[in-house]
Parts: C-alpha cells; sequence; structure tokens
C-alpha cells in the first residue's frame, strides 16, 4: 500500500506512520508500537512504492483487527477492510442451511449471530438451533 495522500512511501513513514505509532527507524526498516496490542514490535518495510507491515508478537495479532486499527490513527491509511482468518473458514465447512448462512452473514457483516439473524430474517426457533449448530465434519461416513 501507498500514502493516500500522495506522500513517497519513505516520507509517509516517517511523517505519518513513526509520528502515530511512536515508530524509530533500524536499519534498512522501522520499528514502531503495534496499534492493536501496544507492544514495541511492530515492523514495518518500504517495498518498492509500497509499506509492509507485520507484528512480531507471539501470538501474532489478527492482520484484519491490525487494519482497522491503522485505519484509526493513521491519517493516510485506507486499508479498514477486514479479512477472515482461515480458521474462521474451516469452522464453516461442516456446516448447511440456516447455520451456515448465519456464519457467513456474522463474518461479512462483522457482527453478533442475533443481530446477523434479524438482518437475514431467520425465524427465531431457527436462530437459536443455527447458532447451536455444530459442524458435521464426519460427512456422509458410515460408522463401522
Amino acid at each position: 500500500m501507498a500514502c493516500g495522500l500522495g506522500l513517497p512511501a519513505s516520507e509517509c513513514v516517517r511523517k505519518h506512520w513513526c509520528k502515530a505509532l511512536d515508530g524509530q527507524q533500524v536499519g534498512a526498516h522501522w520499528r514502531a508500537t503495534c496499534p492493536l496490542c501496544w507492544k514495541a514490535n511492530f515492523e514495518i518495510s518500504i517495498i518498492g512504492v509500497g509499506i509492509a507491515w507485520n507484528c512480531h508478537t507471539d501470538p501474532e495479532c489478527d492482520h484484519g483487527d491490525i487494519r482497522l486499527m491503522l485505519a484509526k490513527v493513521l491519517p493516510c491509511y485506507k486499508g479498514g477492510g477486514r479479512t477472515v482468518a482461515r480458521s474462521e473458514l474451516e469452522k464453516l465447512l461442516g456446516l448447511s442451511g440456516a447455520a451456515l448462512r448465519l456464519r457467513v452473514a456474522c463474518l461479512a457483516w462483522d457482527c453478533a449471530p442475533d443481530v446477523a439473524a434479524q438482518k437475514l430474517g431467520l425465524p427465531s426457533r431457527t436462530a437459536r438451533r443455527a447458532k447451536a449448530a455444530r459442524p458435521d465434519l464426519a460427512g456422509n461416513r458410515r460408522s463401522a
């Protein structure tokens, strides 16, 4: 990503990122405070004409949540779109029907199941069953 205000990447990092995240240049990249966990282990690098970043905590901060925080603290960052983690998608594999629709709606709209059920127009009984559904990971396997 490049500066949303038109600055070259190196100038954007110095003027926007380092100022907002209390960053300092260390060799070819910058170290700053992660906008999510507030630990000083956030690395900012310039790759071509863009800016790349990563939080080096253990466990690593969620990139979608970091993007949302960056959009709040940086005047030039418009990358606030949420990404869905693979682990969240894997939970959907064994679901079907209303349970699948409800979980996908929660991810797509970034909302609670009750709100998603209301937006989808699910009857209350169907919504309760969908929220309680567990994935059937065995699929069509027959028991021995």
